[in-house]
């Protein structure tokens, strides 16, 4: 036998509770006694009957959820990373990590060409560029890192090679 799925089950539900409750309020009717709140609940639990049964999806959230931007936590809040975390996890000061975000952030390779842009811009990518050489074994992940800056896994390796030959373009200026 086939499963049934969440809005089966709960369209199944609500069938049996909106048909217990027109009973009761036929034999309410019938005995004369008009209860104003049971037939406000009456006509709740149909309204929710037919809100069911006319979405597609049941329990499907208005909004999906996204990521919190915690890598703005980690750049901005002294207090959540002192200078000395920051230093052990990227691998550089913070003034210092600025001046190489000014060098890069005007490169084309940060400007999309899409109707969206890159989410965090120069900054972010440097972020994960610097935590992905400042890590070994297994917090040198896409997970691991993902996770840390508050990014998708999966664009974890689009950052880094967006961000890499950013850098690897200021290496002609910076060294002569």
């Amino acid at each position: 036998m086939p499963r049934m799925s969440a809005r089966a089950r709960e369209l199944r539900h609500l069938r049996r509770i909106t048909e217990k409750r027109s009973i009761a309020a036929a034999s309410r009717d019938l005995l004369s006694d008009h209860d104003a709140s049971q037939d406000e609940m009456d006509e709740h639990w149909q309204l929710e009957y037919e809100r069911v049964q006319a979405s597609r999806y049941f329990d499907r959230p208005s909004r999906y959820r996204r990521r919190k931007d915690c890598w703005l936590k980690l750049l901005n809040d002294r207090e959540y990373m002192n200078d000395t975390e920051f230093h052990e996890h990227f691998r550089l000061d913070r003034d210092v990590f600025y001046r190489l975000v000014d060098l890069v952030k005007d490169d084309p390779v940060f400007f999309s060409k899409g109707t969206k842009p890159f989410r965090g811009g120069a900054v972010l990518h440097l972020m994960v560029l610097l935590k992905f050489l400042g890590t070994y074994g297994n917090d040198n992940s896409n997970r691991k890192i993902g996770h840390f800056l508050g990014i998708a896994r999966g664009s974890v390796p689009n950052y880094l090679f967006r961000v890499s030959s950013a850098v690897m373009r200021l290496e002609a200026a910076t060294l002569s």
